[in-house]
């Protein structure tokens, strides 16, 4: 099964009676309660563009696509020390036992640029009024119903039509504990903005999607604030929301094992030059080895499995053909015009070699090696490459081709911290073809960070894992950060560029209560330094346990001289630099500049216990 994922691109957390904007926060809280009846919503819209161009130039084909799933973290997911606890502050209580409606935005709206999150405008006058809010959905030009949602809405799989111009809720999620990830199946109204268009099953255009709490419990009144929090696409996290498609798209080519008395695929595989590239398959004609027509396919029973990739299914008697003998597959196909006959060959084995009644003929795992060909140990791949795979088999220094065709599967996932592993590619099938074994990487859809490609194999039910790979994908080149454990080097003052580079991640190590010295470059994306001298007044570092904490558990600035910045260089010193307790943290740089505040980096920071004192 291929996967693919589609990022947001825009979100915003519309807040009742509320004009402020905070877009830009990494965090959302979705909420009900108290009597001032504080309900908060969050909207977004999902880029469908890289999808619709996987899908266009063949990569994903439309028939291979079995679902779309809307993945949106929870910001206590991987926070087992917080799933216990009831506040998020002193007037915010951990919702729990609730649903939640995803509906859909029928309505133009524009993301803004705020960032502070805040339940009552009043009491901070000094941040900006801008759109999109609870009564805006662009400057001056308000929501039809405030808040972004119309009523009247209907399920779409309840089958009743929803008004003209009305929000359609589209699933109802149940988060029993509170602390559970948005984890949606959008399989129907993605296919419909894919290939139909924006226009919804109502007539309405559809806009974007939204989260809100069901009427009944945004009506509701408590003595705290309930609330659940999500990271949004501004996360300094990894887990930025996206949607993801599934597609079955796995190769399982029979030619090299084709047993008699079972259903066994073929393949073709179409070039043109080094690209694989579509042609039109007419038919496919089965001929034994006495140069005799077996049976003919037509087009209904061959299917194009990827780009210039094409398979049948075929299953040949033992009542009717011996073992041992060479058979041919003969594709006839229109290329540019021209049509052609294709010949291929597949040799029978006995089906006694596959259906067999003796223990001593099951794999034995401890027998295999593997290794891999086209990504090296540690290797770093520019985001948006596409790697051919290839796994070398053996068996007690053989190569695998006389043995059982293996189940091969790999996945690839990061870890965070020392607990978790997270899959982002779950354990998929390898691709067996007439050459060995294969699969492919694309790292289009792959956030810049450290990955691992682990490969397993299947054994009459059990799974042993074989070998790991360590591999990183790396942005575009527009922004780079260097980190140094050296002493002040004098600044090389720069010109300013046009553009400002984008934030990345550094993660910190730091031994708790040593002296904590650090010296971050910030480089342009042609590697020249960046001058920071419209930020050298005003700049913020903090730790804190998770982005949505309200408290730092340590803090960096220009006012006190623990944080200086000088050139393209920002200086960090405190000593000592203690923590109350040990563990995984998050942190970001925040610079303040003529335009506004900037983070330009941001990552984890681990602290560990000291042994000498």
């Amino acid at each position: 099964m291929g996967r693919f994922r589609s990022y947001f691109s825009k979100n915003n957390t519309l807040i009742e009676d509320n004009l402020t904007n905070n877009s830009q926060n990494p965090v959302t809280e979705i909420s009900y309660g108290t009597e001032n009846a504080q309900v908060s919503r969050f909207i977004f819209n999902v880029n469908l563009e890289p999808l619709k161009e996987k899908i266009r130039n063949g990569d994903i084909k439309s028939t291979s696509i079995t679902q779309h799933l809307l993945n949106i973290t929870n910001t206590i997911r991987y926070r087992p020390d917080l799933l216990a606890t009831r506040y998020y502050d002193d007037e915010t209580e951990r919702a729990a036992s609730f649903d939640l409606e995803l509906f859909t935005v029928v309505e133009d709206w524009d993301e803004g640029q705020g960032y502070d999150f805040v339940y009552i405008d009043e009491q901070f006058p000094n941040l900006p009024r801008q759109a999109s809010n609870w009564t805006y959905r662009k400057t001056s030009i308000p929501w039809s119903v405030a808040g972004g949602f119309s009523s009247g809405n209907t399920v779409i799989n309840g089958g009743v039509t929803a008004t003209t111009g009305n929000s359609t809720v589209l699933v109802i999620e149940s988060f029993p504990k509170g602390q559970e990830n948005v984890y949606m199946d959008v399989t129907d109204i993605i296919n419909q903005l894919i290939f139909t268009g924006a226009t919804g099953a109502n007539g309405t255009i559809i806009y974007g999607f939204g989260l809100k709490f069901p009427d009944y419990i945004e009506s509701g009144t408590t003595d705290q604030r309930q609330a659940v929090a999500f990271h949004t696409k501004q996360t300094h996290t990894f887990f930025e929301p996206y949607v993801e498609t599934v597609y079955d798209d796995a190769i399982n080519d029979d030619r090299n094992q084709f047993y008699l008395d079972k259903n066994n695929e073929l393949y073709l595989y179409s070039y043109a030059g080094v690209n694989r590239d579509d042609v039109t398959v007419n038919s496919v004609t089965i001929i034994d080895y006495n140069d005799e027509t077996v049976s003919t396919i037509g087009t209904t029973g061959i299917t194009e499995v990827r780009t210039g990739v094409y398979k049948i299914t075929i299953n040949v008697d033992s009542d009717s053909y011996p073992d041992a003998v060479l058979f041919t597959d003969r594709w006839n196909v229109t290329q540019n015009g021209k049509t052609k006959n294709i010949d291929q060959q597949f040799y029978l084995i006995s089906q006694n070699e596959y259906y067999n009644y003796d223990l001593d003929n099951r794999a034995t795992p401890d027998n295999y090696y593997f290794r891999y060909f086209g990504l090296k140990e540690l290797e770093q791949i520019k985001r948006g490459d596409k790697r051919r795979v290839e796994i070398d088999t053996r068996s007690l220094y053989n190569y695998q081709d006389d043995q059982l065709p293996l189940e091969l599967e790999y996945r690839i996932f990061v870890t965070q911290g020392n607990k978790y592993e997270i899959d982002v590619l779950p354990w998929t099938s390898v691709d067996r073809t007439k050459k060995g074994y294969e699969f492919e990487i694309d790292t289009s859809w792959l956030i810049p960070q450290d990955y691992f490609i682990e490969l397993r194999m299947n054994s009459q039910g059990m799974y042993f894992t074989k070998e790991k790979r360590r591999f990183s994908v790396v942005s575009d080149g527009t922004f780079e950060v260097r980190q140094e454990n050296l002493e002040p080097t004098p600044p090389i003052p720069q010109p300013a560029p046009e553009t400002l580079p984008t934030v990345v991640s550094i993660n910190i190590l730091h031994y708790n209560n040593d002296t904590f010295f650090r010296v971050i470059n910030i480089f342009d994306d042609d590697g020249n330094p960046y001058s920071l001298s419209g930020y050298s007044t005003s700049g913020l570092m903090e730790v804190k346990t998770s982005a949505d904490s309200p408290t730092a558990l340590a803090t960096f600035t220009t006012t006190d001289s623990t944080m200086t910045i000088s050139g393209n260089q920002i200086y960090l010193n405190k000593s000592p630099l203690s923590f109350s307790s040990t563990g995984v943290f998050v942190y970001d740089i925040e610079l303040t500049g003529t335009e506004g505040i900037r983070t330009f980096v941001r990552g984890n920071f681990t602290v560990v216990e000291d042994i000498s004192e």
